[in-house]
């Protein structure tokens, strides 16, 4: 782009300078309205945003099978009710070691880094530490292998929480 160019640009836009604030100033204002009206339908409860509901998440219609159940009428104020799933044993437990690696490596992290929270400080002694370290390496496979130990040493760790914030 050469200076005659650049000069004649430049001349282009201080005649339109005018029509350039003004079309910036009505998108900012137009913006704004709908941020505002956004935030008004969301508080009035009227815009809620479900991840993953579809019409096939609705209930059915009342043509299905009777249940023995009474069936009621849902009110405007009142969701629609959904059964909530029942996990069969076959289903992972609630403390499952994830299978990626990245994911595992930072299971494991914290739950070594919760023992070490609620364990006595770590000994300067070289004999001490080889005590420790197996310590807690042993109460980290422990807490890996068995989920009722996972579910005690979480417990623990809340209650070591707990009590340090007091």
């Amino acid at each position: 782009m050469n200076q005659t160019e650049l000069e004649g640009f430049l001349q282009f836009l201080a005649n339109y300078e005018f029509q350039l604030t003004s079309s910036a100033i009505i998108a900012i204002v137009v913006f704004l309205i709908l941020v505002v009206v956004y935030w008004f339908l969301r508080r009035r409860g009227k815009l809620t945003a479900v991840a993953g509901e579809t019409s096939s998440d609705l209930p059915k219609s009342s043509t299905a099978e009777p249940t023995g159940e009474p069936v009621r009428q849902n009110s405007a104020a009142e969701p629609p009710r959904r059964p909530i799933p029942q996990h069969s044993a076959a289903e992972s437990p609630r403390h499952a070691i994830p299978q990626d690696s990245v994911l595992r490596r930072h299971y494991v992290t914290h739950a070594r880094y919760m023992i070490e929270t609620i364990a006595f400080p770590r000994p300067t002694d070289s004999v001490l530490c080889r005590h420790y370290d197996h310590l807690i390496e042993s109460e980290l496979d422990a807490c890996l292998a068995d989920g009722e130990h996972m579910e005690r040493l979480i417990s623990r760790y809340e209650a070591h929480r707990r009590n340090a914030r007091s």
